[in-house]
């Protein structure tokens, strides 16, 4: 199925943390909220 959206190795820091590694797709068609 093809993807409206695909993120691959999203590191984002904050002051106390870090999300390392993420990774997500949006199938088209698909509703995220």
């Amino acid at each position: 199925m093809d993807n409206i959206l695909e993120i691959q190795n999203l590191t984002k820091a904050y002051d106390d943390f870090t999300l390392d590694k993420i990774s997500l797709a949006l199938p088209k068609g698909s509703i995220m909220g």
